[in-house]
Parts: C-alpha cells; sequence; structure tokens
C-alpha cells in the first residue's frame, strides 16, 4: 500500500477566482439578455442543467475511483475540488430547474436573475471541471 501525504485541503484562491470569473460573466450575459441582444435561452438552461447533472456524475464516480485506486494524486485532485464541483453542480440543477419553470422573458426582472445564476453556476461548474482535468494531468 502506497504511504502518501493527500492533502485534504481546498484550494482557495482557485475556487475564489472560479467564482470571480463566474460572477463576471453572469453579469454580463444578464445585462446582454436584459437589454435584448440575447433573446432566447431555453437551450442554453437545458445545456446548463445536463451539464451540471454530468459534473455531478463525474464528482460522484471520481471520489469512488479515489477510494479505490491506491495513487495519491486523484485522491490529492478530489479532496481540492470536490467541495467547488459539488456546489456548482447542485446550484445549476436547482438554478436551471426553476429557470425551466418560468417564462424566460426579456422583460421580467425574475427571468433576468434566472438566466444570471444559470450562467453563473453554469461557468462555476465548467471552470471546477476545467480545474479538476488540469489537476488530475499533473
Amino acid at each position: 500500500m502506497e504511504n502518501c501525504n493527500c492533502s485534504k485541503g481546498t484550494n482557495i484562491v482557485g475556487s475564489i477566482l472560479e467564482v470571480i470569473i463566474s460572477i463576471i460573466l453572469a453579469v454580463v450575459v444578464g445585462v446582454l439578455f436584459s437589454n435584448g441582444v440575447i433573446t432566447t435561452l431555453t437551450n442554453f438552461v437545458i445545456i446548463a442543467l445536463v451539464t451540471s447533472v454530468i459534473s455531478l456524475l463525474i464528482l460522484i464516480s471520481s471520489l469512488y475511483i479515489a477510494n479505490i485506486i491506491e495513487g495519491c494524486q486523484i485522491k490529492k485532485c478530489t479532496n481540492r475540488i470536490n467541495t467547488s464541483l459539488l456546489v456548482s453542480s447542485i446550484g445549476g440543477i436547482i438554478v436551471g430547474a426553476i429557470a425551466l419553470t418560468i417564462s424566460i422573458a426579456t422583460a421580467t426582472i425574475a427571468s433576468i436573475l434566472a438566466v444570471s445564476f444559470v450562467t453563473f453556476f453554469f461557468i462555476w461548474n465548467l471552470l471546477s471541471i476545467i480545474s479538476l482535468i488540469l489537476c488530475l494531468s499533473k
């Protein structure tokens, strides 16, 4: 059995950077949507919802594999990324389902907020998956 010192800490700087980038892009998409530049976003919401479900499955499978394999790298990566990926996945599923239930029209504040939150969780989710892939490739 391999004896390694697997870090249980999270990557705070990377997570904060992911959240900041997600907030900036969510504000940009919200402003563009409220001004009518982006008109139909139903397909985007469905894609964001499916991506959240897939990333949740990736998280569950990577945690399962990390417990089976005796390598330290996958344990280190899943310990660093799991909180960020879990929050972005569950948030994306909840907000995506809410956004699909309301009518997405550019005139309402609820739809503008829903589109902004879906964008926030979608971008955060993608950045978390990229962080996991980059960590595993080291």
